[in-house]
C-alpha cells in the first residue's frame, strides 16, 4: 500500500515519528512524505522516501497551500494519509478538500497548545478514520479529535534501533562518565542545554566526558565538549551515565527507560507544550523515587537492621501497593 505521510515542521521531530509509526506499523519503504525540513534528504532518518517540499511562499497563504496540496494529493494518488500532529494542517491548509473521497485517514496526535492551534483550524476538517493518541491531550484537544475521528486509540511508538559503529571517543570514555547532551534545536537552545549539563555536573560534584550529538557544532561550544554526528542518538542512551535534552515528544519518549539518568530543560514551542511533558516526566520521576525509598526501606527491615515502624505485614504507606 502506498502512504503518504504529511509532516510539515521545523527540525527532526515530525520526520523521526514518521519513522517509528512506520516501524510500529510495518510500513515497508518507499514513502513519500510531506516535509519543509533540511533533514528529509537524510537518508539516515527515512531511507527511499521520496521527499515533497512546498515553496516557502506558500507558509503565509493557506489557500495556495492548499491548492498545492491538493493537487499533490491527486498526482500522487495514495492509498493512505497519515497526518502527523496538525490536525488541520500547519497553516490551516489541510481540509476535506484535500482528500478524495475513499482515501483512508489517519491523525498521530501529540500535545499542542491547543489554544494557540484551535483558530487556525479550517471550516470543513477533515474526518480521520483512525486516530492514535500517543500522549495525553488537554481536554479540548482530545474532544475535537474524539468529535471527528471515527476510532480513536492510543498507540506506544517502537523507534527503531540499528546497529551502529560506536564513535571512538565514545568507546574509549571512562565507564561512569559518559554525560549525553542531545539537540537538533537552534544553537543558542544547544548552548543552554550544554551549560546546564556542565552546572549539574558541578552540583553533583562529577567530572564526566560531555558529548553532544547535534547535526552542526553551535559558535561558541566549549572546547572540550565532543561533538557526535550520529543517528538516531538513541543507539547511545543505554550507555549513557547521563541523558540531557530538552522536552520534545520523541526523546522524551526515548528516555523514559532511562528516567533515573535524564534531565531536561523545556525549550518555548509555538505549537508543541514542552513544558507541560516537562513537568509530567518530573511526577513520574518522583514517583520512581518514593518507590526506590520504599524498597530500599523494605530491604534493611528485612536484614533486620532498622525496626518496622508499622509493625510486620502492614502498609506503611496506603498510596504505595503492597
Amino acid at each position: 500500500m502506498s502512504t503518504l505521510f504529511y509532516a510539515l515542521g521545523g527540525g527532526l521531530g515530525h520526520l523521526t515519528r514518521v519513522a517509528a509509526f512506520c516501524h510500529t506499523q510495518g510500513i515497508p519503504p518507499p514513502i513519500d512524505v510531506i516535509t519543509a525540513s533540511m533533514f528529509g534528504t537524510d537518508a539516515r532518518v527515512l531511507p527511499r522516501a521520496r521527499v515533497h517540499c512546498p515553496d516557502n511562499a506558500l507558509a503565509s497563504d493557506p489557500a495556495a497551500c492548499r491548492g498545492w496540496l491538493r493537487d499533490l494529493v491527486h498526482e500522487l494518488r495514495p492509498e493512505h494519509l497519515v497526518v502527523d500532529v496538525f490536525p488541520g494542517g500547519i497553516v490551516g491548509e489541510l481540509d476535506a478538500s484535500v482528500v478524495p473521497d475513499g482515501l483512508p485517514v489517519t491523525l498521530l496526535a501529540r500535545r499542542l497548545h491547543w489554544p494557540i492551534y484551535r483558530p487556525l483550524l479550517p471550516g470543513h476538517p477533515v474526518r480521520f478514520d483512525q486516530a492514535w493518541l500517543m500522549e495525553g491531550l488537554d481536554d479540548p484537544h482530545g474532544d475535537w479529535i474524539r468529535a471527528h475521528a471515527d476510532i480513536v486509540d492510543l498507540l506506544d511508538l517502537e523507534y527503531p534501533l540499528p546497529t551502529l559503529p560506536l564513535p571512538a571517543p565514545w568507546r574509549e570514555a571512562p565507564d561512569g562518565r559518559r554525560w549525553l547532551v542531545v539537540h537538533t534545536g537552534p544553537p543558542e537552545e544547544t548552548l543552554e542545554l550544554v551549560a546546564f549539563a556542565q552546572e549539574t555536573a558541578r552540583f553533583e560534584h562529577a567530572d564526566p566526558v560531555l558529548f553532544l550529538v547535534t547535526p552542526q557544532p553551535p559558535p561558541g561550544l566549549p572546547a572540550e565538549v565532543i561533538v557526535l554526528d550520529l543517528y538516531p542518538a538513541a543507539v547511545l542512551f543505554s550507555q549513557a551515565d547521563r541523558l540531557v535534552t530538552a522536552c520534545g515528544y520523541n526523546v522524551m519518549a526515548q528516555t523514559r527507560p532511562y528516567a533515573a539518568r535524564h534531565v531536561f530543560m523545556p525549550m518555548p514551542r509555538r505549537f508543541d507544550d514542552q513544558f507541560a511533558r516537562a513537568a509530567e516526566r518530573r511526577a513520574e520521576q518522583e514517583a520512581l523515587a518514593q518507590l526506590d525509598s520504599w524498597a530500599e526501606h523494605a530491604f534493611w527491615i528485612a536484614a533486620g537492621q532498622v525496626d518496622d515502624p508499622v509493625g510486620p505485614g502492614q502498609n506503611p504507606d496506603p498510596f504505595i501497593p503492597e
